[in-house]
């Protein structure tokens, strides 16, 4: 009896440490043996839902439907049937619900279709930076010492004005040798006229070789003068004509200096070998590395100089968004510090993209206007700056008037674009639409639905949602 007893207590033991992991097993095998009695078929609720779908006959949307992406489409696509059962399935589906209150328990709220300009832009990074066609890289043509510095960085300048003076040897040397071949030739013409007048009285011959020695200081002359006017300091021998030795001496001396710095030069302390750097437009130093008395060359320039009236915005495209460019587009740019938007046009596409960013550099020209900093001396200065980054809108599409629809309103279905047009204060009529240009907050309808029918906006996912909901149960059936 002791040991019946034991064994009974044994086995109970042991269905307690069992049941827990046998019971789930038993149960799946059973409800595995009821689906396959009844072929896996589900069996509806008697109780109706709060919508009810009906189907209706609808035309077929147009070949080459437009393709827009929403952010519902990885739900409607997961969720929608197949292609067989979407052609046997009629092209229209009304969603009735049971109430105006059930409509807005819903969420779902209505709009009307209206008319507005449509407006689609591209919105890129963009930089100001100087025209670089209006920006000069200056040295001297001749290798020499600065002598005196008129000009630092940051100042504006017009055009002609001095920037530096420069003293070098080989400008020397040249006004040395016109201010010689002057004198050659002024004697030369002396020769002749005494020779001409004694013709008569000397051989032919030594009347000749006046007159070709008179040629050769001719080509002199021109050679040093061209030699000036290749340095930068043009000179005009008929303004010299009749002009003193010492007069013309002194002016060669300060050739190229406007007057205004030459007279206050002593010509008894002063070097002849100066030769000014000018400015060859109006504009501003960006750019200064030299110093008094630094030894400068031709090969490295001493001063950069921009005009800053016109500027040049940078924008960088995506080349996904690259094919939709076309020169003229109309640029709005909103740089960082400046209170209102610049506007110009594209003047320049580029044929590659940046090998860095991967992405397509577009460039646009602008008037940089003068405005008033309203400080205490009322100064003016001009609006853009170099080198200041903002974003740019590349207006690439531009309508007049279209009909829109917010852009909640329009959803995929599996197969098509539609819209829930309201048919009555509690249905719901699933239109096919095609969609064109999509904007952040509307999204334009070229066929589809008129100006003035009421869709739904928000919660329209909702009546998409309950037409997917009912295909897949009358699929299942």
């Amino acid at each position: 009896m002791p040991c019946v007893l034991r064994s009974g207590t044994l086995v109970w033991r042991y269905v307690r440490v069992a049941f827990p992991t046998v019971a789930p097993l038993v149960l799946l095998v059973s409800l595995g043996y009821w689906g396959h009695a009844r072929n896996w078929q589900l069996v509806r609720a008697d109780k109706e839902p709060p919508y009810r779908a009906h189907p209706r006959l609808a035309a077929a949307p147009a070949e080459g439907e437009a393709q827009f992406q929403s952010p519902d489409d990885a739900e409607a696509e997961a969720a929608a049937p197949s292609p067989a059962d979407q052609a046997a399935e009629p092209r229209g589906t009304r969603v009735a619900l049971r109430s105006a209150a059930a409509v807005q328990k819903a969420g779902v709220q209505v709009v009307r279709v209206a008319r507005r300009p449509v407006d689609q832009e591209i919105v890129v990074n963009g930089v100001i930076a100087y025209d670089q066609s209006l920006v000069a890289h200056l040295s001297t043509r001749v290798p020499g010492t600065v002598w005196r510095i008129e000009k630092k960085l940051g100042q504006p300048f017009e055009k002609g004005d001095v920037l530096a003076i420069i003293e070098a040897v080989d400008v020397g040397r040249a006004k040395a040798d016109f201010l010689q071949a002057v004198v050659m030739r002024q004697l030369k013409r002396e020769i002749i006229q005494r020779l001409r007048s004694v013709e008569a009285s000397i051989p032919q011959r030594q009347l000749l070789d006046a007159q070709a020695e008179a040629r050769e200081t001719e080509i002199r002359l021109v050679n040093a003068q061209q030699t000036l006017q290749n340095l930068g300091l043009p000179v005009r021998l008929e303004e010299l004509a009749g002009v003193p030795d010492d007069q013309l001496a002194r002016r060669i001396q300060f050739l190229g200096l406007p007057e205004s710095i030459a007279a206050t030069l002593d010509p008894a302390t002063t070097t002849s070998s100066l030769v000014p750097l000018l400015a060859p437009f109006d504009g501003v130093v960006i750019g200064h590395e030299v110093s008094l008395g630094e030894v400068v060359s031709s090969s490295h320039p001493q001063f950069v100089v921009a005009d800053t009236r016109q500027m040049w915005i940078k924008l960088d495209v995506r080349k996904e968004d690259a094919g939709r460019l076309a020169l003229g587009q109309e640029v709005t740019f909103q740089a960082d510090g400046v209170l209102r938007d610049i506007t110009s046009t594209i003047t320049w596409i580029s044929t590659e993209a940046d090998e860095k960013t991967r992405t397509v550099p577009v460039r646009a020209e602008v008037a940089n206007p003068l405005v008033s900093d309203r400080g205490e001396h009322d100064e003016q200065h001009r609006l853009l700056r170099a080198n200041t980054f903002g974003t740019g809108r590349i207006r690439v599409t531009q309508q007049p008037t279209a009909v829109v629809v917010p852009r909640e309103s329009v959803q995929w279905d599996g197969s098509r674009w539609v819209v829930f047009v309201q048919v009555s204060e509690t249905a719901f009529e699933a239109q096919p639409v095609e969609v064109g240009v999509a904007l952040e907050d509307v999204v334009q309808i070229v066929k589809g639905v008129s100006e003035g029918e009421t869709v739904a906006a928000r919660g329209s996912h909702l009546l998409k949602a309950e037409i997917i909901r009912d295909r897949l149960v009358s699929g299942a059936q």
